[in-house]
């Protein structure tokens, strides 16, 4: 019975195969069980609730009672067509939550507390630190906890296909978690989700204005005296019993980094619109021309020059920008989405357009079907975008002609692109590298800039050859304000 309702539940697209192959080893382990002798009532109670309109109350009842984990803060929210109850999952009670409970402290917060020291180290000249009130608490790189906050549209039906339905999810990670290599349900912390159709004036105020105050309570390490609207708790009830008693054992958690793409910052943060040609960086003054162009990639170009101060919030009126030392510094370009996502799928689908259409003879789909054949073999491994900077190199060294200027800028271009992926990968998290060094981190920052004039270069060469090839976007900029900002905290660290 069971082999065949999940079968079916896989051909009509309502579970995945993994998760019919999961429930299906699940089950065989409690056969096993149950032919030892072993009782399931967990189970037998769950198969025995009656379906009906309440089943979905009923499972979340029985669900709260077998979870520790604590309940979400029932918010009235702002909705079109009225106001609505939305639970939010509060990080601050979460961080208290898991101290308590040292597998999941370990796994989804502090892996290694001696990493702190480390980080912080670090982190002390990134323009966020400047100032930070939490440096004048003494011994603070010991027992405070760096923070990320994720935001993103997440598939929740139809994905992959053209009317998949998306939520607007935020979640919370602890960066040293993360640098751990842990997975990615141990690491990001479920806080809220809503579908943008829903979303009106007030909705997003009223939504950070509760993120401010819990981040606060974790800036702070103590349970608060209030709630989120300023109201004092009173003193004999279980929030005014803990108020001002510490939330983990004396650790306090700092929100330091904003994750999420360009759409996100803009829509949600408030922050300006990164396709705008004046004003479309919150971190400095580019423009996209003019004596500030971010298209100037010299290491003395005017926008280098220009990094906002910690204080600026380029006028975001998000409330969580008033939470003590974050600013526009603090929201990281996820190299991720402006670099292997954008910048480099122009770069590669250029290179891929010359080789098909004008460097092998043959019909241009045999070409093409020839060079991924050619990448596939190279790589001995599917080929991604973020692996293909030594394929890419290697094939349009085969194809190009040594003769011709544009392609011997082509090559060096290429050339620079695993140079810095090389870089990266060296002085990765994964071998307990928190930010690149210094030296490392100078050269990395010119390399990236060297691969931007070429780029550029070989964008005014073609465009005067009346072929529309090797254009570039603001994603490109934002990726060299991920390298810049390398030498403070590793890109993969905050990267979507």
């Amino acid at each position: 019975m069971l082999h065949g309702y999940l079968m079916m539940q896989m051909a009509w697209g309502v579970m995945s195969p993994s998760t019919v192959h999961g429930i299906a080893k699940a089950a065989m382990t409690d056969i096993a069980a149950a032919k030892r002798g072993c009782e399931l009532p967990k189970l037998a109670k769950l198969a025995s609730v009656s379906e009906g309109k309440f089943l979905w109350r009923t499972l979340c009842t029985i669900m709260s009672k077998e979870s520790s984990l604590p309940e979400a803060l029932d918010v009235t929210m702002p909705y079109k067509g009225g106001n609505q109850k939305a639970s939010v999952l509060l990080p601050h009670e979460y961080f208290a939550d898991m101290y308590e409970d040292a597998k999941a402290w370990a796994t989804s917060i502090l892996p290694v507390s001696t990493k702190l020291p480390e980080f912080w180290e670090s982190m002390q000249n990134h323009p966020a630190m400047q100032d930070h009130p939490i440096k004048e608490r003494r011994g603070w790189k010991d027992i405070c906890v760096a923070l990320g906050l994720h935001g993103d549209e997440v598939p929740i039906a139809g994905a992959g296909k053209i009317w998949r339905r998306s939520s607007l999810a935020f979640s919370w990670f602890s960066i040293l978690a993360n640098a751990a290599a842990r997975g990615t349900l141990d690491v990001m912390i479920c806080i809220w989700g809503v579908f943008e159709k829903f979303v009106k004036e007030g909705t997003m105020q009223t939504f950070w204005s509760v993120m401010k105050w819990s981040f606060e309570c974790l800036l702070r390490g103590k349970w608060p005296h209030s709630d989120w609207r300023g109201i004092q708790y009173d003193p004999t009830s279980p929030e005014g019993h803990k108020a001002g008693r510490d939330l983990a054992g004396g650790y306090c958690g700092m929100l330091i980094q904003f994750a999420g793409d360009l759409d996100y910052n803009c829509k949600w943060l408030g922050l300006p619109r990164w396709s705008a040609a004046v004003s479309c960086c919150a971190l400095c003054k580019a423009t996209l021309r003019g004596n500030c162009s971010w298209m100037d990639m010299r290491p003395a170009a005017d926008w280098i020059q220009t990094i906002l101060s910690p204080t600026i919030c380029a006028g975001s009126t998000c409330p969580l920008f008033q939470v003590p030392g974050l600013g526009t510094v603090c929201v990281a370009r996820d190299y991720m989405h402006c670099m292997f996502l954008g910048w480099l799928q122009y770069l590669y689908g250029s290179v891929f357009y010359m080789i098909v259409y004008q460097l092998i003879e043959e019909e241009p789909l045999e070409n093409l079907h020839e060079i991924w054949t050619f990448i596939k073999e190279y790589q001995s491994r599917d080929a991604e975008i973020m692996g293909l900077d030594q394929a890419m190199l290697v094939v349009w060294t085969k194809y190009m002609k040594a003769t011709d200027a544009a392609h011997r800028r082509i090559r060096q271009l290429l050339d620079l692109n695993c140079t810095l992926a090389s870089m990266l990968d060296e002085y990765s998290p994964r071998y307990g590298v928190m930010a690149v060094p210094e030296a490392v981190a100078n050269k990395m920052q010119d390399n990236i800039l060297r691969m931007g004039q070429l780029h550029v270069q070989l964008f005014e060469h073609f465009k005067t050859e009346g072929v529309q090839i090797f254009n570039l976007t603001s994603k490109t900029h934002f990726a060299i304000h991920s390298i810049v900002f390398a030498r403070y905290i590793h890109p993969a660290l905050v990267w979507c």
